[in-house]
């Protein structure tokens, strides 16, 4: 059981890692586009047709990679009103609980996520004419950071090693 821990463990560490390359790769690329874009525009005179719809789908990819990067530094916003007043071990029960949630969500996301991804293969951008499946793929991609993310959070919270309040 320590092994598959170990391995799990390695696994969530290397998509913590693709994450934050992706999403500043993506980061990078869209001020680079943008900069083009204000450069030509009031400098050279004319207009980058393709810069703004990069940009839009940039941070669409930035946001949903975001969300696994958040996931697993433990610094996804979180309404603990309730929680806070709840003793001990029910507070502990409540975040087990809304771990399972968020894992169980996320897989619907995720299995849904790559249906839209082959439902949009033959759509393409107005501009670019990348197909939009492409566009849409960082749906499941984010969904199944998170989905590992969570559950190593879950198994952490389980083993003690986690936050626990």
């Amino acid at each position: 059981m320590d092994k598959a821990y170990r391995f799990i463990r390695m696994v969530d560490n290397l998509i913590g890692f693709a994450g934050r390359t992706l999403s500043a790769i993506c980061l990078i690329v869209v001020l680079i586009s943008i900069f083009a874009q204000v450069f030509c525009r009031f400098l050279l005179g004319f207009s980058l047709t393709w810069s703004e719809e990069v940009g839009r789908y940039l941070l669409i990819w930035i946001s949903f990679t975001g969300f696994g990067v958040l996931a697993k530094e433990k610094k996804m916003m979180a309404i603990m009103l309730v929680v806070d007043l709840l003793p001990v071990k029910l507070k502990i029960t409540a975040k087990i609980l809304a771990d399972l949630l968020s894992i169980m969500f996320m897989a619907i996301v995720c299995y849904y996520g790559f249906l839209l991804v082959g439902l949009t293969m033959t759509q393409v951008t107005v501009v670019t004419e990348i197909p939009m499946g492409y566009v849409y793929l960082v749906i499941p991609i984010g969904a199944a950071f998170y989905l590992i993310h969570s559950i190593v959070g879950y198994f952490d919270r389980l083993k003690g090693t986690g936050s626990q309040c």
